[in-house]
């Protein structure tokens, strides 16, 4: 027994430290298993910052074309699919965000937009320019005219090629100036 302040006996008490430290435990392991689990299901859908869960891996076998680039890479079929809309001034273009999916390195995809006149006047095409978002290094932007007829179209093809270091989720607007407006047109992909 002890003595209190006050001079008077006090009887320890018959609640054990060992019970309530169980009960800690207790709960610090089941938070433990709940941050597991959380950590597996995140890393099961792709939740890494590196590839947004939103992103699928390309299911697609590799098809070369052909044909190799300035940079001496080899160019294979642009992977993935191109989806949504996309309309400025009187230019639609069908198949605006290009969505990728995996990408190998040391390889080049040249992604193309089909812009159409769907007006009844001329629309000028002017150079179009790469917006990045997330990754690097946007390649060269092409389009095969300056001027658009009522009905008439042109393509737009953009090169992506990326080399070792340059690996991971790859996310670029593609703005084309069409009269007076902009056409944003979009590509995203991992390259590993």
């Amino acid at each position: 027994m002890s003595r209190s302040n006050y001079g008077a006996p006090v009887k320890p008490s018959k609640r054990g430290t060992h019970r309530a430290g169980g009960v800690t435990a207790g709960i610090l392991a089941t938070c433990a298993i709940a941050l597991i689990v959380a950590i597996a299901i995140g890393a099961t859908v792709g939740g890494s910052p590196d590839r947004p869960a939103a992103s699928q891996p390309s299911a697609q076998p590799i098809e070369y074309t052909g044909d190799t680039n300035e940079m001496g890479m080899r160019v294979i079929e642009t992977p993935g699919t191109a989806q949504g809309a996309a309309t400025a001034s009187s230019v639609k273009v069908v198949g605006a965000t290009w969505a990728l999916g995996d990408v190998p390195i040391d390889v080049a995809v040249r992604p193309t937009w089909i812009l159409e006149n769907t007006g009844t006047t001329p629309v000028s095409i002017d150079e179009p320019h790469a917006e990045v978002i997330a990754g690097c290094c946007p390649g060269a932007l092409t389009v095969d005219a300056d001027e658009l007829a009522p009905g008439e179209r042109a393509t737009v093809t953009f090169e992506l090629a990326m080399h070792e270091g340059m690996d991971g989720w790859h996310d670029m607007a593609v703005h084309v100036p069409v009269g007076d407006d902009t056409l944003t047109l979009a590509v995203n992909g991992y390259f590993s």
